[in-house]
């Protein structure tokens, strides 16, 4: 992750937000059972990427990326493809 603190010295909202998704989403995801929770998580990372901006951008779309990385291996073909086709238009 990038320096988060902003001019102020503090977290920035982008950059917050970054960061929840990140708990959210598996750091390795591994092949497994279908985790409807995940799909849950697509609009969030979605719209983060077409809201955030700056050196947040690219956690963004690492985050993105290995949330379409973990629909794809617990068998959510369709929502990862959809995912990876999104975060590539707005990444």
């Amino acid at each position: 992750m990038t320096d988060p603190l902003g001019p102020t010295g503090q977290l920035t909202p982008d950059t917050t937000a970054v960061r929840m998704l990140d708990a959210a989403v598996p750091v390795v995801p591994d092949a497994g059972p279908h985790d409807p929770r995940l799909r849950l998580l697509v609009p969030h990372a979605l719209a983060l990427l077409w809201h955030v901006g700056g050196p947040s951008a690219a956690d963004a779309l690492a985050v993105a990326t290995r949330l379409a990385v973990a629909l794809h291996r617990t068998g959510d073909y369709l929502s990862a493809l959809e995912t990876t086709r999104t975060t590539a238009d707005l990444g």
